[in-house]
């Protein structure tokens, strides 16, 4: 029996859609099992507590019920246990590769079957271990982008299927519509079909009516929108408004690195490494063209699948993704189905069936997992802050209070309590008024601190840096530099102060 790669794609191309989702679901348990063990955090219990106990869909600002819906079902299946919800989130992001398979494999840009499958396949596999896209699926509350972006590509799979025409306008208007009741990425999906549209041969007068029902479908969204929740855009649809070219184009670069690189506090590194990419790429670039430019059904689909990712980018483009955590990577999530497809066109064009594939695709995952690795990890230290914290309180229940000294908002962009906390202690049934906060720290403040923070005595008292003191009797707020007070608490005997040292819960 041949082992060709070409019979292996075959193989799982004649799967049924239920066994691809089981072998992609395998994998990505696989990748992201650290995951399944770890709590809620931050706004999730905000959320949580709004949409499961209080039965209110959180549309204060937002208007994102198909995450808020999804929510409550989880809670129906495993009440407020968090593995079933991350477990949720794993499932249908292993849904997404098979989408993207489905997709890749039916917009055709070749009559050679092994081609146009190992594009697909690979697409898959890389969109699948992709890591700087992971918020959507280590956050919980992160879902609304990927449920968001799972009704996107069935909208596309629909319009690249077999079905009748006003069939297919149907399906891809209603994926649209309920994809934007996700996430506000999705409104960019008609530049995508519109860039599909240029390669049917349909009549003009059909592709009229396509591009109608997209403009219609957004429209309806918006009537809904504004009658649910009172607002067009919600909270970040400042960005929309506020139109600054040089700050766009400064995000626009930003954006387009993170694709490729991981974030790092070193902005000097972060733009070497850049301007390397640059090169690369152009390097890249060159050669495709070299390779495909005489085949003009190559060259529109390499142009069609380009031009998406940056349709897809509007949304970083604007807002900006941080180059120094992982938070706001869910921009990336949509963008990143093109992505791949383009990385792996490159590499199917470029490299084709010889061995040096499969070191490039080796090196490309091995180069994915251990960021995407990485990203789990700091999830993971950002839920043991969360329970361990949420322990200190349960332990103190009932004993005097708890004092809470350097909140940390966020662990390299994994979330620990920038808010929730108070609706974190009311799920766990709690008394809220006997936990105070003393005061909160961002990730920036902590970085211009030692590695680990050390109490220091001062006469009376105990100082935390960067701007608490503990008071045990008669001490003196020491003078702190910049625009921040020392804050002074005066615990009493039975009252418990703990402190964030920058790596720990440390109980003074």
């Amino acid at each position: 029996m041949s082992k060709s790669p070409g019979n292996w794609f075959m193989r799982f191309a004649k799967l049924p859609w239920y066994m691809q989702w089981l072998v992609t679901s395998v994998l990505a348990l696989v990748v992201y099992w650290p995951i399944l063990g770890n709590s809620f955090v931050a706004d999730d219990h905000i959320v949580l507590k709004k949409v499961c106990i209080d039965k209110q869909l959180n549309v204060d600002g937002f208007f994102r019920p198909l995450s808020d819906i999804t929510l409550y079902i989880n809670y129906v299946i495993n009440g407020l246990h968090p593995a079933g919800y991350y477990l949720w989130n794993i499932l249908f992001h292993a849904l997404d590769a098979v989408l993207l398979f489905h997709f890749c494999s039916r917009w055709r840009w070749t009559d050679n079957e092994h081609k146009q499958l190992l594009t697909a396949v690979l697409s898959a596999l890389l969109f699948l271990i992709y890591p700087f896209h992971s918020e959507p699926i280590n956050w919980v509350l992160g879902r609304a982008a990927l449920m968001g972006n799972t009704f996107a590509m069935l909208a596309l799979v629909c319009m690249v299927s077999n079905w009748s025409n006003y069939k297919k306008m149907a399906g891809v208007a209603l994926c649209y519509f309920i994809g934007m009741t996700g996430y506000e990425s999705v409104m960019v999906l008609p530049a995508v079909v519109f860039l599909w549209l240029l390669t049917t041969e349909m009549p003009m007068r059909k592709k009229v009516e396509w591009m109608g029902a997209m403009v219609l479908t957004l429209l309806l969204h918006f009537i809904v929108r504004v009658k649910v929740s009172g607002v067009v855009t919600g909270e970040y649809g400042e960005g929309f408004l506020n139109v600054n070219v040089v700050a766009i184009l400064g995000k626009s670069v930003k954006s387009l690195g993170r694709l490729f690189l991981p974030p790092m506090a070193n902005n000097r590194v972060i733009s070497i490494l850049f301007l390397v990419l640059v090169v690369v790429l152009g390097v890249v670039l060159v050669r495709l063209w070299k390779k495909i430019n005489n085949d003009k059904r190559a060259v529109y689909y390499f142009l069609q699948m380009l031009t998406s990712l940056f349709a897809a980018l509007l949304i970083p483009f604007l807002f900006g993704v941080s180059t120094h955590t992982s938070e706001s990577d869910r921009f990336l999530h949509f963008p990143s189905f093109f992505l791949c497809i383009v990385i792996s066109f490159c590499l199917v064009c470029l490299l084709e069936y010889r061995r040096s594939l499969l070191v490039m695709v080796t090196a490309i995952v091995i180069y994915f997992v251990y960021f995407l690795e990485a990203t789990n990890n700091n999830w993971r230290k950002a839920s043991v802050a969360v329970t361990s914290l949420l322990q200190m309180a349960h332990d103190n229940a009932g004993k005097g209070k708890l004092y809470i000294v350097n909140l940390p908002d966020e662990v390299d962009g994994a979330f620990v309590f920038r808010s929730g906390l108070h609706e974190a202690l009311m799920l766990q049934k709690l008394d809220t008024a006997s936990v105070v906060i003393v005061n909160q720290v961002k990730r920036d403040t902590l970085l211009t601190l030692p590695t680990i923070i050390e109490p220091r005595d001062i006469n009376g008292g105990v100082f935390i840096a960067p701007r608490v003191l503990v008071d045990r009797g008669g001490a003196q707020l020491p003078v702190i530099p910049g625009k921040d007070k020392a804050i002074a608490i005066s615990p009493s005997p039975q009252d418990k102060t703990v402190f964030w040292n920058n790596k720990a819960w440390i109980r003074l």
